[in-house]
């Protein structure tokens, strides 16, 4: 394949000829001197190159790799991975991460430096005129103007539009029914306690003398009553204060 890109015909079909004289693999130094006997410059590295496989990328080539035992062809390379196409597989472009890659590649690449072929240039062709000829779309009926008879007509029905709309009055519809009396609302109940209010001011003590002197007139008085004759008896009792 990378050959062929390059346009180096005298390597078509090197694989089976290889086949025939008994090769059983993938070997650099066998590329390396078909190369040299063909008289091919080439490029290569055995000490893990990548400068390498992208110059190769870059010349429109791509490099032949190795992996164990098996060969590739890179045709593409970036910081996040490589591109390869592997004959063993469906032949089509793979995208390998670049930590793949580099666990996988034993360091071995080499590409040829040759322009490769130009490709083919197609010239653009004018375009076929079409097999059936296209008809023209049918120019739009104009409607015929109306005549003054339908105009006068058209403004006599439009005034009388004009004249039932200003007639129109928007009048209240009737009253609707009550509406379903609402739900008593719950009693708030007891309120909490207010605080306790101010003390009342200090009582005076009683005087001891005039205290024994009105217990003196009150045993004088009971002795007065107690010694006058009559039917009712009076009780009078001295509460101290």
């Amino acid at each position: 394949m990378c050959w062929g890109v390059c346009g180096l015909e005298q390597f078509k079909g090197i694989k089976e000829t290889a086949v025939k004289h008994g090769w059983r693999g993938a070997s650099m130094r066998n590329v390396l001197a078909a190369l040299k006997d063909a008289g091919v410059e080439c490029e290569y590295t055995y000490q893990r190159d990548y400068g390498l496989l992208k110059r190769a990328v870059a010349a429109g080539v791509g490099a032949y790799i190795e992996i164990p035992g098996h060969a590739l062809y890179l045709v593409g390379i970036d910081d996040n991975g490589v591109r390869v196409i592997d004959n063993n597989g469906s032949g089509e472009v793979q995208e390998w991460p670049m930590r793949t890659f580099a666990a996988r590649w034993e360091g071995h690449a080499c590409f040829p430096k040759v322009k490769p072929r130009p490709s083919p240039q197609v010239r653009p062709t004018a375009p076929h005129p079409p097999l059936t000829p296209v008809k023209p779309p049918p120019e739009p009926v104009k409607p015929c103007p109306p005549g003054d008879e339908q105009l006068k007509a058209l403004l006599v029905e439009i005034t009388k539009l004009r004249q039932e709309i200003a007639a129109i009055q928007l009048k209240p519809g009737p009253q609707g029914e009550p509406g379903k009396p609402g739900v008593d609302g719950k009693d708030g109940g007891v309120g909490p306690q207010g605080p306790t209010g101010p003390a009342g001011p200090p009582g005076k003590d009683a005087d001891r003398a005039e205290l024994d002197r009105l217990k003196a007139e009150v045993a004088a008085l009971k002795e007065t009553l107690s010694r006058l004759s009559g039917t009712t008896r009076i009780r009078i009792e001295a509460t101290p204060k």
